[in-house]
């Protein structure tokens, strides 16, 4: 499970921003808390609310583009394999000379990790991964510069790799003969990353989602998993056909539906079926596997196409014991203040995206106000503008006396 995810120097967030999911000693909700033994209480889900602009997709992109990195280092593009990824606040020009970094706290098979990336804009510079177990600290790999040409990475077993600088060390180690490391490295891998609206990545996750789907006997189950997930949220249909071919796009997606009169079915394209209902079918997959293999689900904008009703459910199966039986977690980027109550989320659970004066975008906690308590209303008092991270609106008339 996902402990604690840090970033700085990344697209709208100048300072180090941390989001974590460790939860308070807040004792209360307890359906949205994992606790494992001797390990800390983790919380499966988290909500970040924030204006337009304010910094929540910027987040959420850079996990999917260091996540990308990691699936798959483009080793022929040289230097320019960053270019994706190093993307340094741009409001200070001083910045396009420091680093950016990610940092990412975790468990993984009964102990807790800690993995650090810095990079610039043709070369990683840092990287390390430590294991914490029975109260040791051990450093499972580390990166080390050898020249400009050549990084070393050192395992804890005396072995070393000899990589360019632009290669992701935990990328490399995907493929390991250690099967610890190469476990590990799988495991961030598998983080699930979606958007609600972005077209570019619907494509992709259509990819995801073909991968997962499989062949045959495991192809028909998961098929019937997403047409139940569709009925059961109110997206009536009666099956739904997906393109035999393994490269086949999107588009090539059929719904079945029945007639008026029951006379028989009727095919429609998916192009013919709304924005809603193509989403929540790749989301619905989505969450699906997340659910049946304990990953961490990120989805941004969830609610750009989704009935309120709609993301309430899904957040409930992530605290619902009998189903998230392998503790997978699901972290939302939202406006939706209908989600934002007090009778369903801990205070730890829901967090602010909003920018300073400089442009710069800021993270925080609910829980770090020391007035809210069970009994406040979230929503209300996240309208009133007490939390901050809502939009200053002003002046909209005057673009009527033009």
């Amino acid at each position: 499970m996902i402990h604690e995810i840090k970033i700085t120097n990344i697209g709208s967030f100048k300072e180090e921003a941390t989001f974590s999911l460790i939860a308070t000693s807040y004792g209360r909700k307890m359906d949205n808390v994992v606790v494992r033994e001797h390990l800390s209480p983790i919380l499966n889900s988290g909500i970040i609310y924030g204006a337009n602009s304010s910094g929540k997709t910027q987040f959420i992109r850079a996990l999917y583009d260091f996540r990308n990195q990691l699936r798959g280092n483009r080793v022929w593009e040289g230097p320019k394999n960053l270019q994706a990824l190093y993307n340094p606040f741009k409001l200070d020009k001083d910045c396009a000379k420091v680093d950016s970094s990610i940092e990412i706290r975790f468990d993984y098979n009964g102990r807790d990790y800690y993995y650090k990336v810095k990079f610039g804009s043709a070369a990683y510079s840092e990287e390390y991964l430590e294991r914490s177990y029975n109260n040791q600290n051990d450093v499972l790999f580390k990166r080390e510069k050898k020249t400009s040409q050549n990084h070393i990475i050192n395992i804890n077993d005396g072995q070393t790799y000899s990589i360019p600088p632009y290669v992701l060390g935990l990328g490399f180690l995907l493929t390991a003969e250690t099967s610890e490391l190469s476990n590990v490295a799988q495991y961030i891998a598998n983080l699930q990353i979606c958007n609600g609206y972005n077209w570019y990545m619907r494509d992709r996750l259509w990819r995801e989602v073909q991968s997962w789907l499989g062949n045959d006997d495991e192809k028909k189950r998961r098929k019937d998993q997403i047409s139940q997930f569709l009925n059961a949220i109110d997206v009536k249909q009666e099956g739904v056909e997906f393109p035999v071919s393994g490269d086949a796009d999107f588009d090539k997606i059929m719904f079945y539906h029945n007639y008026i009169n029951n006379s028989g079915l009727v095919k429609f394209n998916i192009g013919d079926e709304s924005n809603g209902s193509k989403w929540l079918l790749l989301l619905g997959a989505k969450t699906i596997e997340a659910l049946e293999n304990g990953y961490t689900l990120f989805i941004d904008e969830l609610d750009a196409c989704f009935h309120p009703q709609v993301t309430q459910a899904l957040l409930k199966l992530f605290s619902n014991k009998t189903i998230n039986v392998h503790n997978a977690q699901l972290i939302i980027t939202t406006h939706n203040v209908n989600l934002m109550d007090e009778k369903e989320l801990r205070r730890d659970q829901v967090w602010f995206i909003q920018k300073n004066k400089f442009g710069c975008s800021e993270l925080f906690s609910l829980a770090d106000f020391t007035d809210v308590d069970e009994n406040t209303p979230f929503s209300d008092w996240y309208m009133a503008n007490r939390f901050g991270a809502t939009p200053y609106i002003s002046g909209l008339e005057k673009v009527f006396n033009l």
